[in-house]
């Protein structure tokens, strides 16, 4: 009967198709089924979930209306138990036509809940899925986000230890500059200290010197020194 029968509305098949996936419903059924996924462009099967882009056209499977029409047919053309009065039965006719009536009024208005429950489970099943589908693909875009990041703080980081190398060079380069300058200034000023000591020492020396003749003698070894001692 599962074969005939629509997993929507839980009956028989009325005006049957077979979408691609190979399972079949009513056709008034799926139509309303995938009227809630028309804005997605997206339609998907209530059964295996199978999806189908763009919405299938809906043909009519004439095999499964036969079938379907048969069994109808042959469930009419079977006689019940009630069918096949006794004779105490004779004088409730009316009555058992009656209840006959009423019992049948009543499986529809049950087959019609039933239609209307199985519709609303396939909706709610679908409600479902549609957000587990966000909910992982909101997981997939925060991965890739965060994956993102790190590859960007990772980047920012390798040029900040390139920056900072660069700048640690500068300033050790800078600092050899600095120092090999003042060490040259420094040997200098030693070298005009050592020749200031020894001119002040011959000074000394001429200083002590009694006898001006002595003194214009050594002077003459000095000529730089006339007129005053030049640094």
């Amino acid at each position: 009967m599962d074969s005939i029968s629509c997993s929507i509305c839980l009956d028989l098949l009325k005006d049957p198709v077979t979408i691609p996936c190979g399972h079949s419903y009513c056709k008034g059924c799926i139509k309303e089924y995938w009227s809630l996924d028309d804005q997605k462009g997206i339609h998907s099967c209530p059964q295996c979930r199978q999806t189908f882009t763009p919405r299938p056209a809906l043909n009519r499977n004439i095999l499964l209306a036969e079938l379907v029409e048969k069994l109808k047919t042959d469930f009419k053309t079977v006689p019940s138990a009630s069918c096949f009065p006794g004779p105490e039965d004779v004088k409730y006719d009316r009555d058992d036509s009656a209840a006959a009536a009423e019992m049948t009024e009543k499986q529809g208005q049950l087959r019609e809940k039933r239609q209307q429950v199985g519709l609303r489970i396939c909706v709610r099943e679908k409600e479902m899925q549609d957000i587990r589908q966000a909910v992982m693909s909101l997981s997939l875009s925060a991965q890739a986000a965060v994956e993102y990041c790190e590859l960007v703080f990772a980047e920012l980081i390798r040029s900040i230890e390139r920056r900072r190398c660069e700048v640690k060079e500068q300033i050790s380069a800078h600092q050899r500059a600095s120092v090999s300058k003042a060490e040259g200034l420094l040997e200098q000023l030693e070298q005009e200290i050592a020749e200031l000591k020894r001119r002040d020492k011959d000074l000394e020396q001429l200083a002590q010197t009694e006898e001006n003749i002595n003194f214009f003698k050594v002077t003459s070894f000095y000529p730089q020194w006339q007129g005053g001692v030049q640094s």
